[in-house]
């Protein structure tokens, strides 16, 4: 494995692992404080959509700095993705005095990370290819960590606190990729302006669609099942790991798919008519 390689596997292995549980567990204590289902979604989603304004916030600040390197903004994207897993770990532990209290740094670290890693994600992975292997090993991860979730009380923590780790180690094969620099021309406020320019009404229409996609799959779809399920999460865990496999398969098959649609006399139709103009 490429030290990409190596730091998307990393990086996959720390949200798949405690991602989606690290939402539940907050679901979890805002219903267990309040007894009220409809209050503990109201607070987990007010939660969430606190990690999505800081990272719109965060972006266009994040943006200028691609001029110094994306290796700097990974770094400090996955220290951010560490010290949420851990902010959240110490609170549930009753480290930090106050859960609510590291609640929120959970959504704002989480919303910087999303904030300092996507634009360099973006970068690097295309400039690097993505890294396919490991997929259905990485499909199994769910699954194991809602198993050692449903072992003890203190397993959420040791889980959170896995999970922090191995988002540092994600940080080490950063140093081994090149430290691609880009422009960024528009100041702060131009971002947004831009943003809501009618040029870039359907892209950002897009954005909004895949924002709310990601928060009914990371957030509203694993509530219900852990409430369909009466709150075991050994089973979420095998239910979201059959899911990821069948997510696989369906993908491999539509890129089989693709690829017989395709064929080279189908490619070859384009060159013809270009060559005939």
């Amino acid at each position: 494995m490429g030290p990409f390689a190596s730091h998307r596997f990393l990086t996959r292995l720390s949200l798949s692992a405690a991602h989606i549980f690290a939402w539940l567990f907050v679901f979890q204590y805002f219903y267990v404080i309040s007894g009220l289902l409809l209050h503990a979604l109201v607070a987990t989603s007010l939660s969430y959509a606190l990690s999505q304004i800081v990272a719109i916030l965060v972006i266009p600040y994040a943006a200028r700095r691609l001029r110094n390197g994306v290796r700097g903004m990974l770094v400090n994207a996955f220290l951010s993705l560490s010290a949420a897993f851990a902010v959240l770990a110490l609170s549930f532990a009753g480290l930090l005095g106050s859960i609510p209290f590291g609640i929120v740094c959970f959504a704002v670290c989480i919303g910087l990370y999303r904030a300092l890693y996507w634009m360099p994600y973006e970068i690097v992975s295309k400039k690097s290819g993505s890294a396919r292997t490991h997929e259905v090993l990485l499909a199994f991860v769910p699954a194991v960590a809602g198993y050692a979730i449903a072992l003890s009380s203190s397993a959420p923590i040791l889980v959170l606190a896995a999970a922090s780790l191995v988002a540092l180690v994600a940080i080490v094969p950063v140093y081994a990729m090149k430290n691609t620099q880009e422009g960024f021309s528009w100041q702060y406020r131009e971002t947004f302006h831009q943003l809501f320019s009618s040029s870039h009404r359907k892209p950002l229409i897009q954005a909004i669609c895949h924002g709310f996609e990601g928060a009914a799959l990371l957030l509203l779809w694993p509530i219900t099942i852990l409430v369909l399920l009466d709150w075991s999460y050994a089973i979420l865990g095998i239910v979201m790991s059959v899911t990821y496999l069948c997510t696989i398969l369906v993908r491999h098959f539509l890129r089989s798919v693709h690829e017989r649609v395709r064929t080279p006399l189908l490619l070859s139709v384009p060159r013809k008519s270009q060559r005939k103009k």
